[in-house]
């Protein structure tokens, strides 16, 4: 029979060791609200707003409480809004409530959705994708796939990100699509140009 035995002093170093890492350890958890992180982080380059920098919400103030409102912390469960055209709000509500739960909430699976399928895409192309590498959060697109190392976390009709959140894009003309996934978070855009009924 044979018997390891752990010296003392490896002993004293894996307990040193164990103690380093737990003090290592945050011990505050800071709790941003949507518009702050907007503020502080996404950034407008010149080729999607004639008003490149940092996001302000100086220009529509209104949408500020719209975006707390998107908040894990919120006791807000539903955001409904009626607004005019061109105000802003596809880029201070949903697209930075997007680059927030990236972010800071991570394990959040979403859905945008809009009138069609090239619609939404072009959301993404134009505006999400931008937001992604000019607001310095591309580094936390990946894969949830775990087996699959070779995946990437940005999809033609899904994003990916560390934690293991998820952003599905879709029209609203594509049923069987919608319910096919269990999801947290809904971000509805161009909601007046639905379809009466889509399928059955």
């Amino acid at each position: 029979m044979a018997v390891n035995f752990t010296s003392g002093d490896q002993r004293t170093r894996e307990r040193d060791w164990m103690i380093s890492q737990i003090l290592a350890l945050p011990t505050l958890h800071e709790k941003i609200q949507p518009s702050d992180w907007a503020e502080k982080t996404r950034y407008l380059p010149p080729h999607v707003t004639a008003r490149p920098g940092f996001y302000r919400y100086e220009a529509a103030p209104f949408l500020r409480e719209i975006v707390d409102c998107l908040s894990p912390y919120s006791p807000v469960e539903i955001v409904d809004y009626m607004k005019g055209v061109q105000i802003g709000a596809t880029v201070g509500v949903l697209e930075n409530g997007i680059g927030y739960y990236i972010e800071h909430v991570k394990d959040a699976p979403m859905m945008l959705m809009s009138t069609d399928a090239d619609l939404v895409k072009l959301r993404v192309e134009k505006y999400i994708i931008p937001m992604l590498e000019h607001s310095d959060l591309y580094h936390l697109i990946q894969s949830n796939d775990s087996r699959n190392p070779r995946k990437t976390g940005l999809k033609e009709s899904s994003i990916e990100w560390l934690g293991g959140g998820f952003l599905l894009t879709f029209g609203a003309n594509s049923p069987g699509k919608l319910r096919s996934t269990s999801i947290m978070v809904l971000l509805e855009d161009e909601i007046d140009s639905y379809a009466t009924r889509a399928g059955k």
